[in-house]
């Protein structure tokens, strides 16, 4: 059976599928493996769109130093091509921080948004946990959030997708 998808839906699904790991605490390989390569995607949409560049790889390397930029550029895709490749250096190591995989996360799923795309149950729960509410959302619902993040982050995934199905 084939699948026939745009690019903004394949991004959405490997967004989807990294943030459930991302909650479950599953392999951050796999999370950043499929984090990096729906955040490129996003990215190259986002430039063929002329829409606002992207945090972690567009803005972020602008605020150093201009000679300092491909420096910055080469660490923050050292990593995804790391997982991806091993022609040049079969034998290397590296310690992968899952700060940036989360980083990349938000900045995907916002931007993701930001192209038109309506946010899954997941990206919602993700948008809630990181604290990327709209400035007009009811205090309640902040108040709500921070309290049920003290669940920790699996429970709190596991509550707020489950308010989130619908009901019959």
């Amino acid at each position: 059976m084939s699948l026939q998808i745009t690019k903004l839906e394949a991004a959405e699904r490997q967004l989807s599928v990294a943030t459930e790991l991302y909650f479950r605490d599953s392999d951050p390989v796999a999370i950043h493996t499929l984090v990096a390569a729906a955040y490129n995607v996003v990215r190259d949409l986002s430039k063929h769109a002329k829409a606002q560049p992207m945090a972690v790889k567009d803005y972020f390397p602008s605020t150093v130093p201009h000679s300092k930029r491909k420096q910055i550029s080469a660490w923050v895709n050292s990593f995804e091509n790391f997982l991806k490749h091993a022609d040049r250096d079969p034998a290397e190591e590296i310690e992968l921080n899952p700060a940036l995989t989360e980083l990349m996360l938000i900045d995907a799923w916002g931007q993701y948004e930001r192209l038109g795309g309506t946010l899954p149950a997941e990206g919602k729960v993700f948008k809630a946990w990181s604290g990327n509410l709209k400035a007009s959302a009811p205090e309640i619902v902040e108040l709500l959030g921070t309290e049920l993040k003290r669940l920790g982050k699996q429970r709190f995934y596991e509550v707020v997708i489950e308010m989130m199905r619908p009901r019959p």
